[in-house]
């Protein structure tokens, strides 16, 4: 090393710059650490102060197939509303314990739960004695708690902080004796129970109603689940054996006892008749048959034809939400949901209203407690229900709802609806109802409400081929079997077509079947059918057939239509070799069928001037078949997008020349400019009624590239002619960047912007809670008035507004909407995806339910009435009365003239 001078110098120079270095990399390593550091702690502090906590209680041990459900329902809600955002901002934990379906561990638990502060409310218990044991801690300690399963009416009686979103065993008791009395027309009745809150209270209820409906009570046995059971069983059986005429045997019992009974002597030939309450509509009740090899080999061995109720039967629901719910849940655990799992996702609906509208400070948990108790006190009628998938949820002064419980039926380990079902009806001024009614069951009087009798009709589509699509004229061909299966006659051909071009007659039947009071009438039926078609991603667009009927005269009241799923052939399949046969339409194939039951109401005053203000609602059960389609091939995406490929390559092909050629670049992006307007005509030709698709996207990206190629070849020869080599080499390389740039940026927004933000509102509110229907001031009522020929698709109808709505406003269609006829965007436009299919619809006026939040977690509802205006009378009719509530004008959109 020079050991003098500038050497030196150098030397110290290059020593200093190499420390100085290292100085700076420790200095940015330690940041980072930091950072990581804070990263990793602060997030844990962060959500420990702002998330909301509910404890949840199920169960293990023989049952924990119903505390598995019980728990899935409820982690999905709480895991939708949480990739919502939480509430305001705030997740929700959900605290789990388990008390293994034991009294004395369900106090401990109870007691471990109310000394957590974070703790605002509990979901559970699953069973009617643990929710007892527990509900004394949370009286004692004032912490509310909502059961979904328990239906001992102890658990709520003299405890103002339990509530319940079923109805309690003095319901299901009536509810069972007024069905074994009028529907199975049975005067004769024994009962087995157990000694427990659940079973006693049961047979109490039972007892009492058979005796005033004159059912003769023949013998009363009694279990104590917690001794050997397997030797009161056998007693049991024994002394039924020796009874000449036991009548219909009601168990008031747990799932395990009754399978024990059932089994002994409910076997092909018995000749008894069997009756359960809602534990036996349980999945773990049928899982407990499959130890017997008889129900494994011949499944229903013993488990056929016993009755059972439920709180809440999936397959009749006239709730569209459930429907979502029941595919929601079915693709995500594999089948579909007990009445338990829909029972808690209600109970977590509510739960999560509370949290969000109670007066809670977040400061003392005491006093959240209490608000929250004092919320669950005010939804105490219809106006202020909670929307659940079960039905409106509101509760008495006790804690509890009303409502009818469903019938189903065993048959080779399903669970199937029974052929009579009673419903709630809501008596009205002008109505009387002959005591006559009463006695021989077309009525039924449960717990101070009137519930009508009405049938059960199992409807099956077998498709043979759908055939001539017609893309135009938005309609298709299907040749099918229809069937209807029934106890009992039956005036099946009355039934309407809903969206068929032309009546459709149902001609002689060319197959029936008998067997006892069970009949089954099978139909050929060939027709036209309207289409609602979506081509806005032509050409990868998918279509939605749609056969749809309902009974022309008899109402959901009289007739309820359920999908015969088990003896149709084609449900369900997704591109198989089935689906090939049923599509008979030139480059389509059938890609997924589905079937099922929906509710379709109308509201009347029928003239009566007491119904002015409060119409009667008509609902009628229909069933409607979809048959997804997909172009079963890549040609005609081939075909539309080759000529764009080509004029994209002259386009890169022109960058390419020199820059002194300019008459020759010229001359080729003129020519692509006259290709693509040539083809962006015949594509408007082709799509005269779409307003922007995914193809003519793409044509709108080409007229940019080719813009952009024009703009850049004019500044290239001008810099070339100039001498200004810096930007011609600048120029150069940014007409290589820019023109990918271009493409991905105008396919993200014609794509994400323009087609996703018609449709993204809509596909992530599948299965959003409802339920904000309390006294905050937090509800627009809005009203729209369209006609058919003033509108196309896409075509925005209106405009909803706040003082409290921002640039960050998220609107999100929450009910109303499951056609996807409509879709809302980020400044509040409603718009109108498919005209064509609004037209068609049998109400005047439609009803949409709409959420608005904003960064600052002010939430709001709106009530939106979409009403054609061929029909204003239905719309004084229909639309709903504020109460205490704040009413907005609607802003029309200034493009259209449409009436106020």
């Amino acid at each position: 090393m020079v050991s003098y001078g500038d050497g030196r110098t150098a030397y110290k120079g290059l020593v200093s710059g190499k420390m100085k270095n290292k100085t700076n990399i420790l200095i940015i390593l330690s940041i980072i650490t930091g950072l990581v550091g804070l990263y990793l702690i602060l997030p844990s502090r962060f959500l420990s102060n702002n998330i909301y906590e509910i404890a949840v209680v199920g169960m293990s041990g023989e049952r924990k197939e119903d505390g598995q459900s019980m728990l899935r329902g409820i982690r999905m809600h709480i895991d939708h509303v949480n990739a919502m955002g939480g509430i305001y901002g705030k997740p929700i934990q959900l605290r789990e314990y388990d008390d293994r379906g034991d009294p004395k561990l369900a106090r401990q638990v109870a007691s471990n739960i109310v000394e957590n502060k974070k703790v605002r409310l509990v979901l559970g218990h699953f069973f009617s004695s643990t929710s007892f044991a527990a509900g004394q801690i949370y009286k004692k300690y004032g912490l509310p708690a909502i059961t979904a399963s328990a239906t001992d009416p102890m658990v709520t009686q003299n405890n103002p902080w339990f509530f319940r979103v079923i109805p309690t065993n003095t319901t299901q008791g009536q509810f069972i004796a007024a069905y074994i009395h009028g529907a199975l027309k049975k005067n004769r009745a024994s009962i087995v129970y157990d000694i427990d809150n659940y079973g006693a209270s049961l047979s109490r209820s039972f007892e009492h109603s058979a005796s005033e409906l004159g059912i003769h009570l023949v013998k009363k046995w009694r279990i104590n689940s917690t001794k050997n059971i397997d030797s009161q069983v056998k007693k049991i059986v024994e002394q039924i054996r020796a009874i000449e005429d036991t009548g219909i045997i009601f168990l008031a019992t747990h799932s395990i006892e009754a399978v024990k009974l059932i089994s002994a002597i409910n076997f092909p030939g018995s000749g008894y008749e069997i009756f359960g309450p809602d534990s036996l509509s349980t999945v773990s009740f049928m899982k407990e048959f499959l130890r017997f090899p008889q129900e494994r080999v011949h499944p229903g061995y013993f488990s056929d034809n016993v009755y059972a109720t439920s709180p809440f039967m999936i397959n009749i629901s006239p709730n569209p939400d459930a429907f979502q719910f029941r595919n929601t849940f079915r693709k995500k655990f594999g089948h579909k949901p007990s009445w338990i799992a829909s029972s808690y996702y209600d109970a977590a609906q509510v739960a999560v209203s509370a949290l969000k509208f109670s007066q809670m400070s977040g400061n003392n948990f005491r006093k959240d407690r209490m608000e929250i108790r004092k919320y669950f006190e005010k939804i105490d009628n219809p106006e202020n229900a909670v929307k659940g998938i079960t039905g409106d949820i509101y509760f008495d002064k006790f804690g509890n709802i009303t409502r009818s419980f469903s019938v189903g039926i065993f048959q080779k380990q399903q669970y199937c609806p029974s052929f009579v079902q009673y419903q709630t009806i809501k008596e009205t001024p002008d109505q009387d109802y002959p005591i006559d009614d009463i006695v021989n069951g077309n009525l039924a009087l449960v717990n101070n409400q009137l519930m009508k009798k009405g049938r059960v009709i199992y409807a099956g589509i077998d498709i043979n081929k759908i055939s001539h699509l017609n893309l135009y004229d938005s309609c298709f061909e299907a040749d099918f079997y229809l069937w209807f299966r029934s106890e009992g006659d039956f005036d099946d051909q009355n039934i309407v077509f809903m969206n068929a071009t032309h009546p459709i007659a149902l001609e002689k039947p060319i197959y029936e079947y008998h067997q006892n009071n069970f009949k089954t009438k099978t139909y050929h039926v060939k027709g036209i059918f309207k289409a609602t078609l979506n081509f806005r991603m032509y050409p990868f667009d998918h279509q939605q057939l749609q056969i749809k009927f309902r009974h022309k005269d008899k109402t959901r009241d009289q007739v309820i239509y359920i999908p015969d799923i088990s003896g149709m052939k084609h449900t369900g399949i997704k591109k198989s070799t089935d689906s090939n046969q049923l599509s008979q339409m030139k480059g389509w194939e059938v890609y997924k069928t589905d079937i099922y039951q929906r509710c379709l109401t109308r509201s009347s005053s029928f003239g009566n001037p007491s119904l002015f203000d409060q119409p009667r609602q008509i609902s009628y059960s229909l069933i409607s078949m979809d048959i997804d389609i997909q172009r079963d091939s890549m040609d005609i995406a081939f075909r539309t997008f080759a000529p764009l490929t080509v004029i994209t390559l002259l386009i890169v092909l022109a960058a390419c020349i020199p820059s002194n050629r300019f008459s020759i670049k010229t001359f080729i992006l003129l020519s692509s400019l006259l290709s693509t307007m040539y083809y962006h005509s015949k594509l408007l030709s082709t799509l005269q009624s779409i307003k922007i698709s995914f193809a003519e996207s793409m044509v709108y990206v080409v007229y940019v590239l080719i813009c952009t190629g024009v703009i850049l070849a004019i500044i290239r020869y001008i810099s070339y002619k100039k001498g200004f080599e810096k930007l011609l080499k600048g120029v150069f390389l940014v007409e290589f960047v820019a023109f990918p740039i271009v493409f991905f940026i105008f396919v993200y927004c014609f794509h994400y912007d323009i087609i996703g933000s018609n449709e993204q509102s809509i596909i992530n509110n599948e299965n959003m809670a409802i339920g904000e229907q309390v006294e905050k001031e937090d509800i627009l009522y809005w009203t729209f008035m369209i006609q058919n020929n003033q509108y196309s698709d896409g075509d925005i109808i209106g405009t909803i507004k706040h003082n409290s709505y921002d640039a960050h406003t998220q609107f999100q269609i929450l009910k109303g909407n499951d056609d996807k006829a409509f879709a809302i965007d980020k400044k509040g436009q409603i718009s109108i995806l498919h005209i064509q299919q609004v037209g068609q619809q049998e109400l005047s006026c439609r009803e949409l339910i709409v959420s608005s939040s904003n960064k600052n977690g002010k939430s709001l509802r709106s009530v939106v009435n979409v009403c054609l205006d061929n029909d204003q009378d239905v719309l004084q009719k229909q639309r709903p009365r504020p109460l205490k509530r704040q009413i907005k004008v609607l802003e029309i959109n200034p493009g259209k003239s449409p009436q106020k």
